[in-house]
């Protein structure tokens, strides 16, 4: 898994999934599955965190879809939930060393609240 520091690339999802992600379902910008995607009102998606620091990057020009240029209103931009869905229910390993547990990315909270091999940080 790539490690991101704060305010960089990537935003979307660095798991080890057990199947291979299709490409519709893959953030044009940062090239993992969609975190929190977003739609253009050209039909392009992307992750709401890569979208908005390609606009930071962009200062003072006009905004413009990464994929295809045409020009974009943020009134155009909206969240994406029936992708958000169809990313969350994807089968992923527990990134845990040792441990076999695959389940939805929805569910890797849940399971690492719990994850016998979960590492532990002492304070």
């Amino acid at each position: 898994m790539a490690v991101a520091s704060r305010n960089r690339l990537p935003f979307g999802y660095d798991e080890d999934f057990v199947d291979a992600v299709e490409d519709e379902i893959v953030c044009l910008i940062c090239h993992l599955p969609f975190k929190k995607p977003v739609q253009t009102g050209c039909g392009h998606r992307f992750c709401e965190e890569c979208l908005e620091e390609y606009f930071r990057r962009r200062v003072g020009e006009p905004l413009t879809c990464p994929a295809d240029w045409q020009t974009l209103n943020r009134e155009d931009i909206f969240p994406d939930k029936a992708t958000e869905r169809k990313v969350l229910s994807l089968n992923i390993r527990c990134p845990s060393d040792g441990c076999e547990w695959t389940g939805e990315l929805r569910y890797k909270e849940t399971h690492l609240a719990s994850c016998p091999f979960r590492d532990v940080k002492w304070r």
